[in-house]
């Protein structure tokens, strides 16, 4: 599964990095359910 999370963000990360731009995604079942500053 996490192969598959990671394609979405590679297939996707034009449209993500303006949104998130130096933050900590966190994507689950291709949807991206938070995003932080911080790993903790």
């Amino acid at each position: 599964m996490l192969d598959k999370d990671f394609k979405y963000y590679l297939d996707h990360q034009k449209e993500l990095l303006p949104l998130y731009n130096g933050k900590f995604v966190m994507i689950v079942n291709e949807k991206v359910v938070g995003a932080y500053n911080s790993m903790a």
